[in-house]
Parts: structure tokens; C-alpha cells; sequence
């Protein structure tokens, strides 16, 4: 993808200014890198900045909302990041009533990334046909092996747990969810893996 083809279905989107994230990452591969690991984090910080938004939770919002200004300023989505700042700057002020009027539409335009990003990064390792389809057992399996490896907050267990996992070609009701905690295992949130693990009922919790 060194020739940009890869690049090719964004160069439409007002959103994403591609010179400056070139610019900040040197090289087209790097690049989509960079925008591949924004992508796939997507539903994670939302899911994240959400949370603390509701409990009220200033201090943990304020990093959370200052990790995605700077991500959201490499890959060259300046005026998302600009709105993210602006948040984070409402944070350290502790202006609740800033945050409590821009939340909700920080949180709308992030996911709206979502569907231009799908275009590039669809998930090829999930339905490579040539890989076998695993029983439902073998998933719960799996999820279980993950809960536990993200419960113990063990990275390298998480990793294992990964590439049992995409030794298979993943089914459909679990591919969201792979994609999720994949995203939320890059950036180390190991309760997030477990509320998700929670959220799509894999299996009885004990």
C-alpha cells in the first residue's frame, strides 16, 4: 500500500486532512498504521469517555479526552481534535457544564469515523476462508481464556488468547467483539475487555 491505493477510498473526507497526517507519520504505510489503530480503538474510547461521563468521573475523562485529541491530531483529524482539546481544557478547568453541552456530539462525530475507516480496514483476517470455522465451544472457550487473562491484567495471556483466536475465521456474532477487545488489548484496558466479555454474554458467569 506504499502507493497510496490504500488511502484512495478517504480522499474525500472533509474530516481527515491526509497531508498533515502524512506529514506526522513520514510515510503512506506508517500512516495507515496509525489510522488503522485509531480505527479499531473506536468504540473503545467511546465506550470509555461515556462511562466517565456518566459517573462523573472529571479526572479519568480529562486523560481519556486528551489521549484522543493527540491521536485524533496525528492522523490529521485536526477539527475533531480541536473539539477534543477543547474538552480536555473544560476538564482541567473542571468546567462540568462545558462538558455536559459537547459530550454527546464529541461522542456522535467519533463513531461517525467509523464507516469511512470500515472501507479501508475491513477485518480481512476474520473471514479468511482458508482458516477453519471453530465450534461455539471452542469461542466460549476462548472468551473464557480471555476473561480470565484480562481479569489477572496478564498482557502476555491476552496476546496468547489473540493468536488462538485468529487461527480461526471468526464468526459472525463474535467478529464486533474481537475487533473491540483487540482495540481495548492495544491500549492495555484490561476492565474494558471484561465489561465487553460481560455485555455480549458469551457465557454463564459464575
Amino acid at each position: 500500500m506504499s502507493d497510496g491505493i490504500g488511502l484512495l477510498p478517504l480522499m474525500d473526507e472533509l474530516w481527515l486532512d491526509i497531508d498533515v497526517g502524512l506529514e506526522k507519520s513520514g510515510n503512506v504505510d506508517e500512516y495507515l498504521k496509525l489510522l488503522e489503530i485509531f480505527y479499531r480503538d473506536i468504540d473503545n474510547k467511546a465506550n470509555m469517555l461515556d462511562r466517565y461521563f456518566k459517573d462523573g468521573n472529571l479526572k479519568d475523562y480529562t486523560i481519556k479526552v486528551h489521549a484522543l485529541k493527540s491521536s485524533a491530531r496525528l492522523i490529521g483529524a485536526t477539527a475533531f481534535g480541536e473539539k477534543a482539546w477543547k474538552l480536555e481544557d473544560a476538564g482541567k478547568r473542571e468546567d462540568r457544564d462545558y462538558i455536559f453541552s459537547h459530550h454527546r456530539e464529541l461522542i456522535d462525530e467519533l463513531l461517525s469515523f467509523k464507516k469511512p475507516l470500515f472501507r479501508v480496514f475491513k477485518d480481512d483476517t476474520a473471514l479468511d476462508a482458508s482458516k477453519p470455522v471453530p465450534s461455539g465451544e471452542i469461542m466460549q472457550d476462548l472468551w473464557r481464556d480471555m476473561y480470565k487473562a484480562a481479569d489477572d491484567m496478564d498482557c502476555d495471556a491476552i496476546d496468547a488468547v489473540i493468536r488462538q483466536i485468529e487461527k480461526y475465521r471468526i464468526p459472525d456474532n463474535y467478529r464486533e467483539l474481537y475487533s473491540k477487545v483487540k482495540a481495548a488489548a492495544d491500549d492495555y484496558e484490561y476492565e474494558a475487555i471484561t465489561d465487553l466479555i460481560n455485555e455480549y454474554k458469551i457465557y454463564p458467569q459464575n
